[in-house]
Order: structure tokens, then sequence, then C-alpha cells
């Protein structure tokens, strides 16, 4: 089963498991509402993000405009 959403970062925050989040709206391809709590974004090392970064600098501040791009396990197929 797969499942796609389209989000969009808002300006509000709260704590989820003691990790602090930035609620973002999402919408699925039938018009479904829902809400995503994103704590960190994670971008391949590989990738080239220097777009993605400034994107996420331009939502102010927050937990994902500091967090930037992280480095980590995923890069190397873990999870």
């Amino acid at each position: 089963m797969q499942l796609e959403i389209t989000i969009r970062p808002t300006d509000e925050f709260t704590n989820v498991r003691g990790a602090p989040c930035r609620v973002w709206q999402g919408v699925s391809p039938d018009g479904v509402p829902c809400l995503v709590y994103v704590s960190e974004i994670a971008v391949p090392a590989h990738a080239q993000s220097s777009e993605f970064d400034a994107a996420l600098q331009k939502l102010g501040e927050g937990p994902t405009a500091m967090l930037g791009t992280l480095r980590g396990p995923h890069d190397q197929g873990k999870r």
C-alpha cells in the first residue's frame, strides 16, 4: 500500500513525545486533510540540497527551520 500526501508548513509548533515539532497541513490526492508533525527532515548526503536548505531557512524560527538537512544512517540504506 502506498500513501501520498502534499504538505505545507504552518507557523504552529508543538511537542510530540518530548520533541519540538512544526505542524504541517497535508492533503491526500482525494482531498482528505491531515496534520503532520515534523521534528527533523533528512536529505541523503549525495543529494543537491542547497535550494531545499534555503527553503527551510525561510520558514524562520522553529525545529525544521533550524535543523536544515541531516546526514546520517539513512545514507547507507539503514532506517
